[in-house]
């Protein structure tokens, strides 16, 4: 079975940037995760019995690891209404958006509110850069991120409330790099940016189906659909 890897770095918030350097890159290491995106993508994890609600505890309501970081614990954190997006055009971007909405069943991202804007001007929304992926070393697995700026790796302070759970800020999807072509990885060329995606909507720890195994899979996808339909 051939498979490709790829990482996704998982960073903390103000404890990293409060941290020594050696501190910080100890930790990367701990959160990296490496993703092995193998041929039988969603159907080996379809032939298993996976309890959703535990995986969505794990990903979104626990909030003892990046990014949350002890914010909103036991809630559901995720965007309300319609989340802008800027998608600059990168047509992997707008496939991604279709895919999750043809998945969640509704529209949940207003594709027009922000698109002309410079980004000095967006407040709320997601922005998706291409070839500004990061990590610490560079490498041919540096695929895609989200961050608070490109080639970023940290979050926004205070992106979600601790009271309602509401994720509200700016935050960009960063596909590929000049080590990674992102839309050679996965089974599609926008399954990168469909897992950026499930992050930036409020999965952070990478689960069996997402990031741990395959980029994306059923797992991934009914895990996305509950935390958005299922109050």
């Amino acid at each position: 079975m051939k498979a490709n890897k790829w990482f996704q770095r998982s960073l903390p918030l103000a404890s990293l940037q409060r941290a020594p350097e050696l501190s910080r890159y100890a930790y990367i290491a701990v959160f990296s995760l490496i993703v092995v995106a193998c041929s039988e993508g969603s159907n080996s994890m379809a032939k298993k019995n996976i309890n959703i609600d535990q995986l969505l505890n794990q990903t979104n309501l626990n909030s003892k690891s990046w990014p949350w970081n002890g914010v909103a614990d036991g809630m559901r954190k995720k965007w309300n209404g319609l989340i802008p997006v800027k998608t600059n055009g990168i047509a992997r971007a707008e496939t991604a958006l279709d895919r999750i909405e043809v998945k969640i069943g509704r529209k949940i991202f207003d594709r027009q509110s922000i698109a002309a804007l410079d980004t000095a001007q967006i407040k709320r929304g997601i922005i998706v850069t291409e070839g500004t992926a990061v990590e610490p070393k560079m490498n041919d697995n540096t695929c895609g991120n989200v961050g608070r700026a490109p080639k970023e790796y940290d979050y926004p302070r205070n992106f979600v409330d601790n009271k309602t759970g509401v994720i509200d800020t700016v935050l960009y999807v960063n596909l590929g790099s000049d080590f990674c072509d992102d839309r050679k990885k996965g089974e599609t060329e926008s399954d990168i940016a469909v897992h950026e995606f499930g992050h930036a909507l409020g999965l952070g720890p990478h689960f069996e189906g997402f990031g741990i195994g395959p980029i994306i899979s059923d797992a991934f996808w009914s895990v996305l659909v509950k935390l958005y339909n299922d109050e």
